[in-house]
């Protein structure tokens, strides 16, 4: 299976999300599925930085909103290299920027059903 875990940062950068993403891409790659990696973060920065599985930084575009760029990365990444399942690993930015193109795609003939997984924001109403 083809899996994306799409976060907003990865190693070096050190915290519990960019720890964990790393482990899990490790291990579903050994289990046999093909998982990568994509996010934003530190693009040239730590564009020499390595790692045993496939990462895809996209660069961060000045005067534009990560809302608004990070569904184009993702749909970029997705018609470029393909995909089974889309994990979003927090709400915001990345939950909400999957969301919104996962909306997009069942509605277009070119990449419709892609899964999405993940933390996706809720709306509850309170009375």
């Amino acid at each position: 299976m083809k899996i994306i875990l799409f976060t907003n940062s990865l190693l070096p950068v050190i915290g519990g999300r960019e720890i964990v993403v790393h482990h899990l891409a490790r291990s579903l790659n050994r289990l046999g599925h093909s998982a990568r990696v994509v996010c934003r973060s530190r693009f040239w920065r730590d564009r020499k930085v390595r790692f045993d599985y496939p990462v895809h930084r996209w660069p961060a575009l000045k005067g534009l909103r990560c809302d608004e760029v990070m569904p184009a990365e993702l749909l970029l990444d997705i018609l470029a290299w393909g995909c089974d399942v889309v994990h979003a690993h927090n709400t915001y930015p990345t939950g909400y920027a999957a969301a919104r193109l996962k909306k997009l795609l069942d509605k277009s003939p070119v990449a419709k059903g892609v899964p999405l997984a993940g933390p996706v924001p809720a709306v509850t109403k309170r009375h």
